[in-house]
Protein backbone atom coordinates (compact mmCIF):
# COMPACT_ATOMS: atom_id res chain seq x y z
CA UNK A 1 0.00 0.00 0.00
CA UNK A 2 2.97 2.48 1.01
CA UNK A 3 6.61 2.71 1.76
CA UNK A 4 5.42 2.38 5.14
CA UNK A 5 4.67 -1.74 4.52
CA UNK A 6 6.85 -3.98 6.50
CA UNK A 7 8.13 -1.59 8.76
CA UNK A 8 7.10 0.05 12.27
CA UNK A 9 4.40 2.16 11.03
CA UNK A 10 2.53 -0.72 9.62
CA UNK A 11 0.30 -1.64 12.52
CA UNK A 12 -0.53 2.09 12.62
CA UNK A 13 0.05 4.76 10.21
CA UNK A 14 -0.29 2.75 7.13
CA UNK A 15 -3.97 1.58 8.04
CA UNK A 16 -5.26 5.20 8.78
CA UNK A 17 -3.65 6.14 5.44
CA UNK A 18 -6.32 4.12 4.08
CA UNK A 19 -9.00 4.87 5.84
CA UNK A 20 -8.31 8.55 4.83
CA UNK A 21 -8.01 7.79 1.46
CA UNK A 22 -11.33 6.52 1.24
CA UNK A 23 -12.89 9.62 3.22
CA UNK A 24 -11.03 12.32 0.82
CA UNK A 25 -13.76 14.76 -0.09
CA UNK A 26 -16.39 13.66 2.66
CA UNK A 27 -16.80 15.69 5.61
CA UNK A 28 -14.94 13.96 8.59
CA UNK A 29 -13.76 14.61 12.46
CA UNK A 30 -10.21 13.76 13.01
CA UNK A 31 -9.43 12.42 16.79
CA UNK A 32 -5.96 13.39 17.99
CA UNK A 33 -4.32 12.86 21.46
CA UNK A 34 -5.17 16.66 22.23
CA UNK A 35 -8.27 17.69 20.52
CA UNK A 36 -11.11 16.75 17.80
CA UNK A 37 -10.81 18.78 14.71
CA UNK A 38 -14.39 20.41 14.35
CA UNK A 39 -16.13 18.69 11.01
CA UNK A 40 -14.15 19.71 8.12
CA UNK A 41 -13.72 18.59 4.52
CA UNK A 42 -10.99 16.01 3.61
CA UNK A 43 -9.17 17.40 0.42
CA UNK A 44 -5.99 14.99 -0.17
CA UNK A 45 -3.89 12.99 1.86
CA UNK A 46 -0.27 13.24 0.26
CA UNK A 47 3.03 12.18 2.69
CA UNK A 48 1.45 10.55 5.09
CA UNK A 49 -0.54 14.06 6.03
CA UNK A 50 -4.21 14.74 6.26
CA UNK A 51 -4.91 18.14 4.32
CA UNK A 52 -8.30 19.35 5.52
CA UNK A 53 -10.44 22.76 5.30
CA UNK A 54 -9.70 23.01 9.28
CA UNK A 55 -5.71 21.96 9.71
CA UNK A 56 -3.29 19.31 8.11
CA UNK A 57 -2.49 16.34 10.31
CA UNK A 58 0.11 13.73 10.18
CA UNK A 59 -1.16 10.36 10.03
CA UNK A 60 1.45 9.01 12.63
CA UNK A 61 -0.78 11.46 15.16
CA UNK A 62 -4.13 10.52 14.07
CA UNK A 63 -5.95 8.31 16.69
CA UNK A 64 -9.29 7.93 14.71
CA UNK A 65 -11.68 9.50 12.06
CA UNK A 66 -15.83 9.76 12.70
CA UNK A 67 -17.82 10.52 9.72
CA UNK A 68 -21.68 9.85 8.56
CA UNK A 69 -21.88 7.12 6.25
CA UNK A 70 -25.27 8.49 4.00
CA UNK A 71 -23.13 10.86 1.91
CA UNK A 72 -20.40 7.86 1.39
CA UNK A 73 -20.24 6.76 -2.24
CA UNK A 74 -18.90 3.19 -0.67
CA UNK A 75 -18.49 1.21 2.61
CA UNK A 76 -14.83 2.78 4.85
CA UNK A 77 -13.29 -0.42 3.74
CA UNK A 78 -9.98 -1.99 6.62
CA UNK A 79 -6.89 -3.77 5.58
CA UNK A 80 -7.13 -7.23 6.69
CA UNK A 81 -5.62 -7.88 9.79
CA UNK A 82 -2.20 -9.85 9.48
CA UNK A 83 -0.67 -11.35 12.50
CA UNK A 84 2.84 -10.04 13.24
CA UNK A 85 5.31 -12.41 15.53
CA UNK A 86 7.72 -9.33 16.31
CA UNK A 87 7.85 -5.74 16.84
CA UNK A 88 5.70 -3.03 17.96
CA UNK A 89 2.48 -4.61 16.18
CA UNK A 90 3.05 -8.03 17.77
CA UNK A 91 3.31 -6.43 21.67
CA UNK A 92 0.59 -3.94 21.00
CA UNK A 93 -1.19 -3.90 18.11
CA UNK A 94 -2.09 -7.72 17.84
CA UNK A 95 -3.31 -8.00 21.41
CA UNK A 96 -5.90 -5.36 20.59
CA UNK A 97 -6.97 -7.02 17.60
CA UNK A 98 -7.37 -10.26 18.57
CA UNK A 99 -9.55 -8.82 21.48
CA UNK A 100 -11.13 -6.41 19.35
CA UNK A 101 -11.62 -9.75 16.90
CA UNK A 102 -13.84 -11.63 19.91
CA UNK A 103 -16.00 -8.45 20.38
CA UNK A 104 -17.80 -7.87 16.94
CA UNK A 105 -21.48 -7.35 17.67
CA UNK A 106 -20.83 -6.17 21.31
CA UNK A 107 -21.25 -2.70 22.49
CA UNK A 108 -17.84 -1.42 24.05
CA UNK A 109 -16.89 1.74 25.30
CA UNK A 110 -12.99 2.47 23.74
CA UNK A 111 -10.72 4.75 26.09
CA UNK A 112 -7.90 6.48 24.03
CA UNK A 113 -5.39 9.24 24.88
CA UNK A 114 -7.14 12.24 23.76
CA UNK A 115 -10.12 14.25 25.70
CA UNK A 116 -12.85 12.23 23.79
CA UNK A 117 -15.39 10.42 26.11
CA UNK A 118 -17.24 7.76 24.11
CA UNK A 119 -20.28 6.51 24.53
CA UNK A 120 -21.19 2.88 23.75
CA UNK A 121 -20.34 1.76 20.43
CA UNK A 122 -20.69 -1.91 18.43
CA UNK A 123 -17.74 -3.25 17.21
CA UNK A 124 -18.86 -3.43 13.59
CA UNK A 125 -15.58 -4.88 12.07
CA UNK A 126 -11.76 -5.50 12.61
CA UNK A 127 -8.72 -4.80 10.55
CA UNK A 128 -5.01 -4.87 11.02
CA UNK A 129 -4.35 -1.55 12.85
CA UNK A 130 -7.99 0.09 12.75
CA UNK A 131 -12.00 -1.32 13.96
CA UNK A 132 -14.93 0.21 13.23
CA UNK A 133 -17.35 1.28 15.89
CA UNK A 134 -21.00 2.45 15.43
CA UNK A 135 -24.38 2.50 17.04
CA UNK A 136 -27.58 0.68 15.80
CA UNK A 137 -29.58 3.72 16.85
CA UNK A 138 -27.22 6.06 14.02
CA UNK A 139 -26.05 3.84 12.35
CA UNK A 140 -24.98 6.37 9.88
CA UNK A 141 -22.34 7.62 12.05
CA UNK A 142 -19.30 5.58 12.17
CA UNK A 143 -15.74 6.16 14.12
CA UNK A 144 -12.68 4.01 13.11
CA UNK A 145 -9.83 3.83 15.78
CA UNK A 146 -6.41 2.88 15.85
CA UNK A 147 -5.89 -0.05 17.60
CA UNK A 148 -2.50 0.67 18.53
CA UNK A 149 -3.96 3.67 20.73
CA UNK A 150 -6.87 2.48 22.10
CA UNK A 151 -5.64 1.84 26.13
CA UNK A 152 -8.71 0.39 27.29
CA UNK A 153 -11.84 -1.74 26.04
CA UNK A 154 -14.59 -1.52 28.62
CA UNK A 155 -17.58 -4.04 27.71
CA UNK A 156 -21.13 -1.65 27.86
Amino acid sequence: MSIFDDNKCECCVCPMLNVLNQLIGQNVNIITPVAVSLTSNLIEVKDSIAFTTRGNFPACNIIGVSYFTENLPNEINLRPSVRKNVGVCACCEDPNTNLLNSLIGQSIIPEIPSPVNFTPQFVIEVGNGTVKLGRPATSTFEIILSTCTIVRITLA
